[in-house]
């Protein structure tokens, strides 16, 4: 009776531990330089009258904050204790005075005084008896105020949360109930507390699953004290995901902080993402974010990165103001050298008095216990350290907004993070899903917005769970086998369920039968393509309009073209050539070792192409997320060729199989060339079973220049092909998505594909990664058959002036066939650009056709692909009353047409440009 009473609850994992059914407390257990930090301590009485009875029930999981490690968890402790609450403080004072002296100079009079007073404290202690006195000397030594010139430490309780990584999706919504939970309870505790976390993701889940303890977030969000974070959905990878997905993220994320809390959040917060697009300022200022921040950088393997705070400079020259967190992490734990430290880090502290602190325990969620907070309480002015502000990350991004742009250092182009450079290529079928999901998302808004019946809420869910799997432990391929049998499982039902929704389009607007043949293009320029009909065992030649349909009827159609024109098992020679290249093929390892454009009068190849390389794959921790450089100093084993047949063979085509066995791995290419197309494909297969291997593809080209580029979410990059600086070094790994292209001014040659990302270009060598096999965190990471497809293409001009993006957009987005029963449907182009002024065969693209959020109207989305200005007409086959220019959010009122299908727009480089068409 009148004791300060709770709980001890030590069950080595975590637990949640619920009070009339709401949970009420996260329970944890945690080592932190040899302090317990971990949440097993539950205040139930403050001062207890007496006799009250204690019900407790406690959920617990069979894993710690970092997944199962292969320990026993158990219950260790479950008592009924009193706190001492005179004692309990001068443990604090004690163990933060120390750490605190611990970083100062041993001849400094502050260090004195501290050591004087603690030798103090052991004097007067007497087992207790004077704790009084020993807290007033604490309290003496604890009141020394700050320097003047000291930086302000911005300091938000934080709680990173991976939604999986180590454990399952379902483990991380779990983990949701306990952090926010043990956040609501801090706040109770400690009146000056301020709490934030992001990713709408984990909110939705939580309101989903605990939907009492969602309104006591909302209250405490709405009391000021609870901040949301982050614009987008999760915090995703921002090396893999497309431009379209990532202005998904903001739109989804942004419209449930909107919805569920009243709240704009204007920050982009990614504090462990692996490297960072030079497509995203512009992504983020058109979609309404003004802040952008993360601190991975400075996991740098060879280069420091210069700045703290400055303006980020993207590819179209859009600006956006970002933070990298001094604190080099985002799980600080509030000790004195640790901010001590970061202020000596602070690259900017002679312009701005301030930067931004995360602290508590993350990654597996949990967030700030006492520890955390005490010893913040204790550093907001005192001599010695930085001064501590409990304050919202909103609060400091408003503040360094204010400092004059020009006083602001700027860095121009990608934020390229030199390590874990693996992630572009590990869990291959994660990113061959991404891809797939991608595009036939994109092809069936585009048909449900000229067409009509999309099916909103089942379209938004798929979107949302797209936009999980692009988590930046799911997507990058780091997370356990458990995390991927999910997201494949996801992932195959979502494809089905696009595969239905398309289905009942079409069926709606052309029947349903075989009576005629409907083919759809969804890019926004005219198709002349090779369609293969597998039930008429034909590859016929068509032409479909931009954005446009044809319909045939079936019969006449397949009977118009000749019998015969398929013919396998023919005999290979070793040749393939049409009228604008011939390619030749070493019989004896099966490697391209010509390819001839018979227009330009050039060899293309400087040696050898189409090279399959197995390498050593050894990285020194992080198996997963790395390729290491020393690889380069080992040497690969190279594909054993073990023959070569045709496999197809008519007027328009010529397709031939390559077998060959590398390490204990098979391969299977279907190579294919095309009448009047320079285009050489490689249908890949492989059924891969190595260890710490990693298979490359090479091709040595004829082409010389310092600068290769790269695809990227709407536009391109240019990156070194030499090592001249430990910059340029450090990139021996890139990104890119549907090409690359390494191009002198009048000739080049690119590489496609239809899922792969990691790219090798130096010198004139280019090379594709293919897979790879490490053991950790999956140790069945792509052990499986894989499909793929990539391609060379030899072209006339530099990139700005060849077919390279058009090509390559047209090996992912392949022509839509239905066969229907509607006869007389009217052949159409819905949209379609003509480039005035346009330097190359594509020059803007029409990216995104969907009916709008709102529901008012269809929102249609382009961007300019080469980085130079051009003037274009849109065309439309309608005539829409209005055609207003709004953000990517969908937000605007600004008419730029009325009462017309046809609009004359201009485009600055890489410029993104969104409009609503309103009937």
């Amino acid at each position: 009776k009148g004791k300060n009473v709770g709980v001890l609850i030590d069950i080595t994992a975590e637990g949640l531990y619920f009070k009339d059914g709401v949970p009420y407390a996260g329970l944890t257990n945690k080592q932190d330089n040899h302090l317990h930090i971990g949440k097993t301590w539950i205040p139930l009485f403050p001062k207890s009258k007496g006799n009250e009875e204690i019900e407790m029930l406690v959920e617990a999981g069979a894993n710690d904050l970092f997944g199962e490690r292969g320990g026993t968890y158990y219950l260790k402790q479950a008592e009924i204790v009193c706190i001492n609450k005179k004692e309990y403080q001068f443990d604090l004072d004690l163990r933060f005075l120390t750490a605190l002296a611990e970083q100062l100079e041993k001849d400094s009079t502050r260090f004195q005084k501290i050591l004087y007073g603690l030798n103090e404290c052991c004097n007067v202690w007497q087992g207790g008896k004077g704790i009084d006195k020993c807290l007033e000397i604490t309290k003496e030594l604890l009141s020394k105020p700050a320097n003047a010139s000291e930086l302000t430490v911005y300091s938000i309780g934080h709680a990173h949360l991976d939604l999986a990584w180590l454990w399952p999706v379902r483990e991380t919504r779990r983990k949701g109930g306990r952090t926010f939970a043990t956040a609501l309870r801090m706040m109770e505790e400690f009146p000056e507390y301020k709490f934030g976390a992001s990713q709408p993701q984990l909110y939705e889940w939580v309101k989903k699953d605990y939907p009492e303890l969602f309104k006591q977030v909302q209250k405490s969000v709405k009391a000021g004290r609870w901040e949301c974070q982050g614009a987008m959905w999760v915090e995703p990878d921002m090396n893999i995901s497309g431009g379209e997905a990532l202005v998904r993220q903001c739109l989804y994320g942004k419209a449930l902080y909107m919805k569920e809390f009243g709240k704009d959040v204007r920050n982009l917060w990614l504090p462990d993402v692996f490297g960072y697009s030079a497509a995203l300022p512009q992504i983020l200022k058109k979609s309404g974010v003004d802040y952008f921040m993360t601190q991975k950088i400075s996991w740098n393997e060879t280069n420091k990165f210069p700045h703290h705070t400055f303006n980020w400079e993207g590819i179209d020259g859009t600006r956006i103001l970002t933070h990298f967190l001094p604190t080099n992490d985002y799980n600080l734990a509030n000790w004195p050298s640790q901010l001590r430290d970061s202020t000596k880090r602070y690259a900017q502290s002679d312009v701005s008095d301030e930067f931004l602190n995360l602290y508590g325990i993350g990654d597996g969620g949990a967030g700030p216990g006492r520890l955390h907070i005490e010893f913040g309480k204790r550093q907001q002015d005192l001599e010695g350290t930085p001064k501590f502000k409990f304050a919202f990350a909103e609060e400091f991004f408003e503040k360094i907004a204010a400092i004059p742009a020009e006083k602001l250092p700027v860095w121009v182009g990608e934020l390229y993070l030199e390590y874990h450079r693996g992630t572009y290529t590990t869990q291959a079928l994660m990113k061959k899903y991404n891809r797939m999901l991608e595009l036939t998302l994109r092809d069936v808004e585009f048909l449900g917005a000229v067409l009509g019946g999309l099916p909103k809420d089942k379209m938004d869910q798929i979107w949302k769970d797209t936009l999980l799997n692009q988590f930046h432990d799911i997507l990058p391929g780091s997370s356990i086998h458990w995390a991927y049998e999910d997201a494949h499982r996801m992932s195959e039902e979502n494809l089905a369920k696009l595969s239905a929704i398309k289905d009942s389009i079409l069926t709606k607007a052309f029947g349903k039968g075989d009576d005629t043949l409907t083919l759809i293009n969804t890019l926004s320029w005219d198709r002349e393509e090779l369609v293969h009909l597998e039930r008429e065992n034909k590859m016929i030649p068509v032409k479909v309009p931009a954005m446009g349909t044809v319909t045939y009827d079936r019969k006449e159609f397949v009977e118009s073209y000749p019998e015969g024109e398929v013919e396998p098992g023919g005999v290979f020679d070793f040749n393939l050539e049409n009228t604008q290249i011939s390619v030749d093929f070493d019989p004896e390892t099966g490697e391209i070792i010509s390819i001839y454009d018979n227009e330009a009068h050039r060899e293309t190849l400087k040696g050898r192409a189409n090279t399959l390389l197995l390498w050593e794959d050894k990285p020194n921790n992080w198996d997963a997320w790395d390729i290491n450089h020393f690889y380069l100093e080992t040497k690969p084993e190279q594909a054993k060729f073990l023959g070569a047949d045709t496999v197809m063979e008519s007027e328009d085509m010529i397709s031939v199989r390559f077998r060959f066995s590398i390490g204990v791995s098979s391969i299977s290419q279907i190579i294919s060339l095309k009448e009047n197309s320079r285009q050489l494909n490689i249908k890949t297969t492989v059924d891969w079973k190595e260890a710490h291997k990693m298979l490359r593809v090479r091709a040595e080209t004829a082409i010389h220049n310092g600068e290769a580029l790269y695809e990227i979410q709407y536009g391109n990059i240019k990156r070194p092909t030499h090592d001249n600086t430990s910059w340029d070094a450090a990139k021996f790994e890139t990104a890119a998505h549907r090409f690359a292209d390494l191009s002198e001014t009048d000739y080049g040659f690119a590489i496609l594909n239809d899922c792969k990302y990691g790219h090798r270009i130096r010198d004139n060598v280019m090379e594709l990664t293919l897979l790879r096999s490490p053991k950790m965190p999956d140790k069945e990471a792509d052990m499986r058959v894989h499909e793929f497809t990539f391609a060379y293409l030899p072209h006339p001009g530099d990139f700005a002036h060849s077919e390279v993006l058009k090509r390559a957009h047209e090996l992912n987005s392949p022509l839509i066939i239905h066969r229907g029963s509607t006869k007389h449907y009217e052949d159409r182009s819905y949209f379609r650009i003509e480039q005035n002024n346009a330097v190359g065969a594509i020059q803007v693209k029409i990216e995104t056709v969907k009916p709008a959020e709102d529901g008012d109207g269809t929102i249609i989305r382009l961007y300019e692909t080469c980085g130079r200005p051009v003037d274009v007409t849109l065309m439309c086959h309608d005539i829409w009353s209005k055609m207003i220019e709004t953000n990517l959010l969908e937000q605007g009122d600004t008419v730029v047409a009325e009462n017309t299908g046809c609009v004359d727009l201009g485009f600055t480089p890489y410029e993104i440009r969104t409009f609503r068409l309103v009937r």
